[in-house]
Order: C-alpha cells, then structure tokens, then sequence
C-alpha cells in the first residue's frame, strides 16, 4: 500500500492558493472573492518564483469560481507576467473553469 503525498502550501492570498505538487507541477486555486491587483500580481510572481526554484514547468489552474481579471489584470499577465515566466522556464498551464 502507498502512500499518497500531499501537495505542500507554497503561498496563499485573498487571489488564491499556491500549491506544490509531488507529482512535480504548481497546483493554483483562484478564489471566489473579491481581490485587489496587488494580490493577483503577488500569486503570480510566487507562480514564477515556486517555477523557477523548482525547476518545472506546468502549473495546474483551477479557475471555477473564480471572478474574471479586469483588463489591468489581464494586461499585466499578458505583458509583464508571461514573458518573463516564459523566460525562467513556464511551458503549460491547463485551465479548469466553469463554462457560464
């Protein structure tokens, strides 16, 4: 009989949680709150550090639930987050939502 590891808290906000999983990936769970864009750029750099540190690649995204990213959101992610996660390694990122 095996035993089955859990994933360890890597950082955890009013954004989300960040979860390291042994199976070598980065689990995020987007929140259903309200959040500020302070809390979404901080769970994103820790994505990009936790990758980096690590050295994977993949991060789990667990979006049900969760309010959509304003345009300021969706313009940091796109401009200033994804290239430099890109850079230290970040390859795949699978989306779990729920379809409205």
């Amino acid at each position: 009989m095996s035993a089955k590891l859990a994933s360890a808290i890597y950082f955890q906000n009013a954004a989300g949680q960040l979860l390291e999983d042994p199976a070598g990936f980065l689990r995020v769970n987007w929140s259903s709150g309200p959040r500020q864009l302070q809390d979404t750029k901080a769970l994103f750099t820790h994505m990009a550090s936790a990758l980096k540190r690590r050295g994977w690649s993949r991060i789990l995204i667990d979006q049900v639930g969760m309010l959509p990213f304003s345009e300021v959101e969706q313009r940091w992610v796109a401009e200033e987050w994804l290239p430099h996660a890109v850079v230290g390694g970040y390859r795949h990122g699978p989306l779990l939502y729920r379809l409205m």
